[in-house]
């Protein structure tokens, strides 16, 4: 967490000062230019009238548009917070492409990097699956993990059980079902988590960089459209003017 969100300032920060020129161009410059347009008795060009006239619309019903901007993001995200929301977001996370390898990974490293503290400090591998349940964040792999406690207290090995839903990476739990066998498990469990750890920062930076051009693409079309408008009107002042 702390890693995503040192990475992400930079990017933020480009949309704040994008947002704030933007904001700064429609509501102090373009409106010069309207009362410059009323005294020659012209109209604006019509993309300028539709940017002023969204101006205007925002700014006179100020809470209406709070409220239809942050209103939907505000209710999802509330949503989300229910116990039934929880069981969507998890599902969804689990069906989306782009989300599926990312949780897949982040939960098989909280996963055995418990399992390693845990074991490698004399915990019962029972015990350890039982907790490590309650650190995933995804209720599919906390009821795979408790499905697994119960295979081992009936003296079954947990790789098999842990393969099942394809939740877990194979290799991961292959290796774990080799630390089984020779009484390694703390060992290996930390191997994994330090594979997948490496794994989840890669497609963390991956992400982050990929951002960072995609915001300043939107902020530029969108300065563009208005240095655009801007331009449109200097040039139809020049030729009423001549």
């Amino acid at each position: 967490r702390q890693y995503i969100i040192s990475s992400s300032i930079y990017p933020l920060i480009l949309l704040v000062v994008g947002i704030v020129a933007i904001t700064i161009l429609i509501t102090t410059i373009l409106p010069r230019f309207e009362v410059l347009f009323e005294g020659m008795g012209q109209q604006l060009p019509l993309n300028v009238q539709l940017l002023m006239g969204t101006a205007k619309l925002i700014s006179n019903h100020l809470l209406l548009s709070t409220l239809v901007v942050l209103g939907p993001p505000v209710a999802f995200f509330s949503y989300l917070r229910t116990a039934k929301g929880k069981s969507f977001r998890d599902r969804l996370a689990l069906r989306l492409p782009l989300l599926r390898g990312f949780v897949r990974d982040l939960e098989t490293t909280r996963i055995f990097r418990t399992l390693e503290v845990l074991v490698n400090n004399g915990v019962h591998l029972a015990t350890a699956l039982k907790i490590s349940s309650g650190v995933a964040g995804n209720q599919a792999y906390q009821h795979l993990l408790g499905r697994a406690t119960e295979a081992l207290k009936e003296g079954r090995q947990i790789g098999h059980r842990l393969k099942s839903g394809g939740l877990l990476p194979e290799m991961a739990v292959d290796l774990l079902s080799i630390g089984e066998e020779s009484g390694r498990v703390g060992q290996v469990c930390g191997q994994i988590a330090d594979h997948y750890e490496n794994e989840v920062r890669l497609r963390i930076k991956r992400l982050l960089s990929l951002m960072e051009p995609v915001l300043i693409l939107f902020i530029a079309v969108v300065a563009g459209f208005v240095v655009f408008s801007m331009l449109s009107v200097i040039l139809s002042v020049n030729d009423i003017a001549g």
